[in-house]
């Protein structure tokens, strides 16, 4: 199949055309005029690619952690009324959070760790009664603490980077470019 183009067809697209003595055959196109040029933006990753792949390995562990709160929480206040069982819902703030990538969600789960550690450094200086609780009572702020230091590097690094990135975080295509990023090297 072949397509033939006559003279007044490039005419009516704007290509100009140079006159020959045939009047039949153009040529050639004339392709250093400026009105022909066609500028095509370039995406480029903007932070190194390991940038991503930290976010998404906090936002992993973010979100284990937040459903073993969410367990824990299940356990001691589900048979509180009022206030105390609203403390189940925010693990599933901290999960939401991470998951989506969202920074609103991020600053409530953040606050919701701060005041869980404050009041367990305060049950651990009031009711510290033997060896057990004193390890128990540490161990507990010693992991609330290192999840709020993820938390807010979490939330720093999230802060850098642009809107089309965190979209494309969350419909994981960061995910496939690591995979040929690692093959590469």
């Amino acid at each position: 199949m072949s397509i033939i183009i006559g003279r007044n067809d490039l005419e009516k697209i704007g290509v100009q055309i140079e006159e020959t003595s045939s009047n039949d055959i153009p040529i050639g196109l004339c392709l250093e005029s400026s009105n022909n040029t066609i500028d095509i933006p370039i995406a480029t990753i903007i932070h190194d690619p390991y940038v991503y792949e930290n976010l998404i390995k906090s936002s992993y562990f973010l979100r284990l952690t937040s459903i073993l709160d969410l367990i824990f929480c299940i356990l001691i206040f589900s048979s509180s009324p009022g206030v105390l069982s609203f403390i189940i819902s925010l693990p599933i703030v901290g999960y939401l959070a991470a998951k989506y990538y969202h920074k609103g969600l991020i600053t409530i789960y953040g606050f919701y760790l701060v005041i869980k550690i404050i009041i367990k450094a305060i049950l651990f200086t009031s009711l510290s009664e033997g060896w057990k609780t004193i390890m128990f009572s540490g161990c507990k702020i010693t992991f609330d603490s290192i999840v709020l230091f993820v938390l807010i590097r979490f939330y720093k690094t999230l802060s850098e980077i642009g809107k089309e990135e965190k979209n494309a975080l969350r419909s994981n295509d960061y995910i496939d470019r690591y995979e040929d990023i690692i093959r590469a090297n």
